[in-house]
């Protein structure tokens, strides 16, 4: 809980410090406060079916080239594998724009309890993001690359799915109080194996790893907060 506070409380600060900068026409200068929920399948990471969360989400415009978002979600959508679970998920991203094409770079923190051991992993991915009209409405396609990361964990005895990928995620402000929005991700994961003789452990690696492709699909809805124009891209 002592990472959730320290979002919340950055949160705070970015909103109260970057009052007063300036922004290009046509673009908000105001935070904008979001609750979303989606819906898809994230079955290939071993989530039954139909994979939900819910969110609370935050983004600011810092000066005339910056932003920032927030998101945190919970989804009580258990395990296939345990039958049980939930997760919570922390997520930060930073862009910076070249007017309608931006760069991106942002860090997930997500946490899964089940009955049968918990896990938390952190990861990073840089991407690119533009924002355009089409069909009378805002929209932004952020394209990102998930980098792999962690390793054997000694405490529960669990090898990290070293998860990499692409992912797209395509929003579109449909009204001025909602957003629509679609995310895929191809990935490439690796199988848990033997970490005596798999290379997560110092030593000769006699069996390793092997690994496997899979995806995810998500939709969701978002009710962004204050009123935004729907043909502006924010």
């Amino acid at each position: 809980m002592k990472q959730i506070s320290r979002v919340f409380l950055l949160i705070l600060v970015v909103t109260a410090t970057s009052r007063g900068q300036t922004f290009p026409a046509g673009h908000s200068s105001s935070t904008r406060w979001l609750i979303d929920t989606q819906i898809g399948t994230a079955s290939g990471l071993g989530y039954r079916l139909p994979y939900i969360d819910f969110g609370f989400g935050v983004e600011r415009p810092i000066g005339s080239r910056f932003e920032v978002q927030w998101r945190v979600a919970w989804s009580p959508t258990p395990k296939e594998a345990t039958g049980d679970g939930k997760s919570l998920l922390l997520r930060a991203t930073a862009i910076y724009w070249t007017r309608r094409l931006g760069f991106t770079a942002n860090v997930r923190n997500s946490w899964l309890w089940t009955s049968q051991f918990d896990k938390h992993d952190v990861r990073y991915a840089p991407g690119v993001v533009t924002r355009f009209h089409w069909l009378d409405s805002g929209q932004r396609l952020y394209v990102d690359y998930l980098i792999p990361t962690g390793g054997y964990n000694q405490k529960n005895g669990i090898e990290s799915s070293r998860l990499t990928g692409p992912e797209i995620t395509w929003e579109a402000q449909i009204s001025d109080y909602v957003r629509v929005t679609a995310h895929y991700g191809i990935y490439h994961y690796l199988t848990q194996g033997n970490p005596l003789c798999d290379g997560s452990l110092p030593g000769p690696v006699t069996c390793p790893r092997t690994g496997g492709w899979t995806g995810t699909a998500t939709t969701g809805l978002r009710v962004t907060w204050p009123k935004s124009d729907a043909r502006s891209a924010w």
